[in-house]
């Protein structure tokens, strides 16, 4: 079934992150850096995956097409997020902006522009697509960017659930993550 995927993404809308070797302090004992999940020092974004719109089976075609060995997923609401902005805000005392916006992929994992509420759950590449946007991270003169940011990780990840590898059901990848990974 085609679905449209809505450019606004609701505040209930399930997130997904894919968890990666690197995110690990150390894998066997599932120790995570929990200051470098929502951070990526190559860019000001974090991709996600958007759950409503995406089948479990696709979600792990696009997390095993990744370099790194994938470990799991972490998934969180857009009310979360949300919540730990104003958190930091609070925290930091001067303005922190981050947001999460639908960026859909082509086939080749290139950014395409499209017309609002025109990307549908067919369409070619990776349309459930989505970055956690660091507009304004929040630093001062004597920091450098990451410490905001590796923070804002931290709260963010306290709102959120694990789910590994070996803990999913793969009769079940037909199913749409959001009904897999509720929160």
């Amino acid at each position: 079934m085609t679905n449209i995927i809505p450019t606004i993404i609701s505040t209930e809308e399930i997130l997904i992150r894919f968890l990666f070797e690197n995110h690990f302090n150390n894998i066997k004992t599932k120790r995570i850096k929990e200051s470098n999940v929502f951070f990526d020092s190559r860019s000001n974004t974090v991709s996600l995956q958007r759950g409503c719109f995406l089948s479990l089976k696709k979600c792990i075609e696009f997390a095993n097409n990744n370099k790194n060995q994938h470990i799991g997923y972490i998934t969180f609401n857009k009310s979360d997020f949300d919540y730990c902005v104003e958190l930091l805000k609070k925290i930091r005392g001067n303005p922190f902006e981050a947001e999460i916006q639908h960026t859909p992929l082509d086939e080749h994992q290139n950014y395409i522009v499209v017309e609002p509420d025109s990307c549908t759950t067919n369409d070619l590449g990776n349309p459930s697509h989505a970055d956690i946007v660091y507009i304004n991270p929040n630093t001062t003169p004597e920091e450098e960017p990451k410490i905001p940011l590796q923070l804002f990780s931290k709260k963010l990840i306290t709102q959120c659930n694990i789910l590994y590898n070996d803990d999913i059901d793969t009769q079940s990848e037909d199913l749409l993550c959001s009904e897999i990974f509720k929160q």
